[in-house]
């Protein structure tokens, strides 16, 4: 599955994405615990998730293909 980073997510990884293989029961709070492990200075606080392009909750379940979309709070000037 893809994971797609935005915003400050992106900038801070200087990456868009990150391809991982998680269990067939993987979450996205399972998956948010990957991305804690390889990047641990990552701020995953007060995000939105989305599956394929629909907000879902922290325990939504993911499948093989799924693409999730880490969407930190967006401020403007």
């Amino acid at each position: 599955m893809t994971i797609r980073f935005f915003a400050g997510l992106r900038e801070a990884l200087n990456q868009s994405s990150l391809s991982v293989e998680l269990a067939e029961d993987a979450t996205v709070e399972t998956a948010l615990q990957l991305v804690a492990e390889l990047h641990p200075n990552l701020p995953l606080t007060g995000l939105a998730y989305a599956i394929n392009r629909q907000y879902v909750p922290l325990d939504a379940t993911l499948k093989p293909n799924d693409e999730l979309a880490l969407i930190p709070p967006v401020s403007g000037g």
